[in-house]
């Protein structure tokens, strides 16, 4: 990712009063673990090789199956402002998979 001393001064103002206010009241009564889906939201521009990839200023998504190998996986992000050294290492910093898997086979 960009460095924050990388940003103008004038964006930074701006990204620090986007910040949405949450209270510390949940929304929702989350199911047990053990019957809760889970969806995981990235912006990293993620998605299965054989999906259209991401061009630009989209607003959709694409759907990851929880068993896909990590070698399906490709990444089309286009800002000159993302650093890809960390996903390509491990894409687990963008996309949590095995952390996810872990954690339904601690439940099962």
């Amino acid at each position: 990712m960009v460095r924050w001393e990388d940003i103008p001064e004038a964006l930074q103002g701006s990204m620090k009063t986007r910040t949405a206010p949450f209270e510390r009241t949940p929304w929702a009564e989350a199911p047990k673990l053990v019957d809760a889906r889970v969806a995981i939201i990235t912006t990293a521009a993620i998605h299965r090789r054989d999906d259209r990839p991401f061009t630009g200023h989209e607003g959709d998504y694409r759907v990851i199956p929880g068993d896909v190998e990590y070698g399906e996986l490709a990444m089309t992000h286009s800002s000159v402002n993302f650093d890809r050294s960390a996903y390509q290492q491990d894409v687990n910093v963008c996309l949590p998979l095995e952390h996810v898997r872990t954690l339904v086979a601690s439940v099962i």
